[in-house]
C-alpha cells in the first residue's frame, strides 16, 4: 500500500471515528461504529483475518504483516440480519454461463458464528462465520 492510498484510508477512517459521514453513500447498518474486517487476498478458512477499529490498528495490523502479500480491506457491516441472535451467511454454489444463464447447485448451506453478536467486543468468534474458525470455539 503507498502512501498516497495510506493518507486516504486515514482521511476515511477519521471521518468514521468522528461520525462525519454525512455524505457517504455506505447503509446505516455499517455507520454506527469504526469496525473494519482487514482479509488476506489469498487465504481461505479465516485465515488471517483481523479485525480492526481505528486507523492506527489498520496501520499496526498491515505492517506487522508480510510486505508481499495483498490484503482486502473493508467497512464491516455493524448491524447485520441474525439468525438467533447470531451472524450468518448462507452459502450456495453458483455458475453463470457465457450466455448469462445460471447454474445453481440446490444444496446449500448456513454457517453462524459460535457467540451471540454484540458490538461490544471484537472477538472473531462473534464477528467471523467461517466453520474452520468458529471449530476452535468452546461454544461451536
Amino acid at each position: 500500500m503507498g502512501s498516497e492510498e495510506l493518507n486516504q484510508l486515514r482521511k476515511l477512517s477519521k471521518k468514521f471515528e468522528r461520525k462525519d459521514i454525512a455524505f457517504e453513500t455506505l447503509p446505516a447498518r455499517q455507520l454506527e461504529k469504526n469496525f473494519w474486517i482487514l482479509k488476506p487476498e489469498n487465504e481461505n478458512r479465516g485465515t488471517g483475518i483481523e479485525i480492526v477499529t481505528s486507523y492506527r490498528d489498520m496501520v499496526n495490523t498491515l505492517h506487522s504483516k508480510a510486505k508481499c502479500e495483498n490484503y482486502v480491506l473493508q467497512k464491516y457491516i455493524e448491524r447485520p440480519l441474525l439468525y438467533y441472535g447470531r451472524k450468518f451467511d448462507i452459502r450456495v454454489l453458483a455458475v453463470i454461463d457465457n450466455e448469462k444463464n445460471l447454474w445453481h447447485y440446490k444444496p446449500c448451506y448456513c454457517r453462524t458464528s459460535s457467540n451471540k453478536y454484540t458490538l461490544d467486543n471484537n472477538n472473531k468468534f462473534i464477528h467471523l462465520t467461517n466453520n474452520c474458525f468458529q471449530m476452535k470455539s468452546e461454544e461451536y
